[in-house]
């Protein structure tokens, strides 16, 4: 006998005991595939959307006065500040197969742009 079947929950944890569960099922004579394995969706984004960007410009800002302290001798306001895209990454990306964790590190790509002082000498 073959079944197939299709979960989606936000209970990450107890999908992980069904997981274990399926096991038994396949000792009773049920044929078992593992079509992708498990998939992982985050239907938060725009929670985080918002604190992420600003923390992005408050990095770059970082990152373009170092640049400024060594090239040139002001930094001024900012250009323009895109949005990319969002990344995911493993949370330990160190041993075994990654797509059977659940955690994972959200990164936001963004672009930030700032004007410099022309300066001729």
């Amino acid at each position: 006998m073959y079944v197939s079947l299709i979960a989606n929950t936000i209970g990450v944890e107890k999908m992980k005991i069904v997981e274990k569960n399926i096991v038994k099922l396949h000792d009773q004579g049920l044929l078992v595939s593992n079509n992708g394995g498990l998939k992982y969706y985050f239907n938060k984004i725009n929670d985080v959307r918002s604190e992420m960007f600003t923390n992005s410009i408050i990095n770059a800002k970082l990152a373009a006065l170092e640049f400024v302290k060594h090239f040139v001798s002001k930094l001024s306001k900012i250009k323009n500040a895109n949005q990319k895209y969002f990344e995911f990454f493993s949370f330990d990306r160190s041993f075994g197969n990654q797509k059977l964790y659940p955690q994972r590190i959200l990164r936001m790509v963004a672009t930030i742009s700032y004007y410099l002082p022309f300066f001729i000498i």
